[in-house]
């Protein structure tokens, strides 16, 4: 009679074990690389959130949750974080192809308490990839929503040097009033293919020549000018055997002034620019120093001001446009 009551109360006990985690539900919030994108051998710390959105407690081995790290990716077992005691992790890798990593609930987690878990990761192969991190239910467990299982976050890892060939120097000067010089030094270059030197009178930069890579580190090219007034802007091109291409700072050559006692003031300069010297309406332009036209207006007036507020903090070219050329003169936004 004893044993028939003893079981009886086991059986009991179990029932309302199910019963209490009928309504449990394993979720998956959110998972985040921080940065989202980082060279090869570069490193990021990614979180994951855990919770139990439910009414009914997750016990011990109830759930677990499956973060799926891409082969592109180095995991740092040792930086992981947040873990404690609330759950048992159990890492998987498989060369080149993912890490996984397993956490099961190794004691009671209660409703409503968001868990975040860290781990660093090194970028090893360029490419994209979704990190997934995935909740299932053991039984008894139950899983009130399936629909909040899953959770995906983007990660990209880029070439450890992305620049087609390191440029050292690039400088111009005025040979004579009818040829301006240009030259430059390189560095270390990986499948690099080819210059293209592009000018600037006054408008749009254009292509003036293309300089063939050829394995040295020196290079200087004569751009005939014919008298040109006014200053001149030359920028590079380095363009890569796939096509892709960065620019490289823009240099001045300066010819004749345009027109004398032209200035800009105060310089550094937050929000608004002065010019002095204007004596007719006089179109301007703002680069960038790589070139990129990221302001144009008219100055109307001498004394006219050019509101510079919404340009982020850097280094640019003003260029005052006439018709008998254009005067360039560097400011810095602090």
């Amino acid at each position: 009679m004893k044993k028939a009551l003893l079981l009886l109360a086991i059986l009991s006990a179990s029932l309302v074990t199910r019963a209490q985690n009928a309504n449990a539900d394993p979720a998956a919030i959110n998972i985040i690389a921080s940065p989202d994108t980082i060279a090869v051998g570069a490193t990021a710390t990614v979180s994951f959130t855990l919770q139990n959105m439910g009414t009914d407690p997750i016990p011990p081995g109830g759930a677990t949750w499956n973060i799926i790290f891409p082969g592109m990716l180095t995991v740092n077992q040792a930086s992981l974080n947040g873990v404690n005691m609330l759950f048992t992790p159990v890492w998987n890798v498989t060369p080149g192809v993912m890490t996984s990593l397993l956490l099961e609930t190794a004691q009671m987690l209660p409703p409503g308490m968001p868990v975040t878990i860290t781990v660093q990761v090194t970028g090893a192969n360029a490419g994209q990839a979704p990190l997934q991190l995935l909740a299932e239910s053991n039984p008894p467990t139950g899983n009130t929503n399936v629909a909040n299982d899953n959770a995906v976050g983007n990660i990209t890892v880029t070439p450890a040097n992305p620049v087609p060939v390191e440029l050292i120097s690039f400088k111009g000067s005025l040979a004579d009033h009818r040829t301006a010089r240009l030259s430059w030094q390189t560095g270390n270059a990986v499948r690099f293919s080819h210059f293209e030197l592009e000018r600037s009178v006054g408008g749009a930069f254009g292509k003036v020549a293309t300089i063939p890579y050829n394995g040295q580190y020196q290079y200087e090219l004569n751009d005939p000018i014919n008298g040109q007034a006014g200053n001149i802007l030359y920028r590079l091109r380095m363009i890569d055997q796939d096509g892709s291409f960065r620019l490289s700072p823009v240099v001045l050559v300066r010819t004749a002034s345009v027109q004398e006692g032209l200035s800009l003031y105060p310089n550094p300069a937050a929000n608004r620019l002065s010019i002095k010297g204007i004596s007719a309406a006089t179109a301007y332009r703002i680069r960038t120093w790589d070139g990129r036209s990221v302001q144009t207006g008219t100055l109307n007036a001498d004394g006219a001001s050019i509101d510079i507020s919404t340009l982020p903090a850097g280094n640019y070219l003003v260029e005052i446009v006439t018709e008998d050329g254009s005067s360039i003169m560097k400011i810095v936004k602090p």
